[in-house]
């Protein structure tokens, strides 16, 4: 995973909000809080046609399956 002060969000703010120049971003260490909480959440899409059931389903489902076999899944 791309560390925050990589996002695009931080180094090319221009091509995403028009009207900000692009700048030199925060470096890694500059948003210890944004850091943290950026690599322990985790950012789903959000879902809002009736079309979108089935995809949240399929997520809802893996989730579970993840939590279910954690510990399957640690590395030791």
């Amino acid at each position: 995973m791309a560390r925050l002060s990589e996002d695009a969000l931080f180094q090319h703010l221009g091509s995403l909000l028009s009207g900000y120049p692009d700048h030199q971003g925060p470096v890694e260490g500059d948003l210890p809080v944004a850091e943290q909480v950026r690599g322990t959440t985790l950012k789903l899409p959000v879902w809002h046609r009736e079309a979108d059931i089935p995809l949240a389903d399929a997520y809802v489902t893996a989730l579970v399956k993840v939590a279910t076999h954690h510990k399957d899944l640690m590395l030791e």
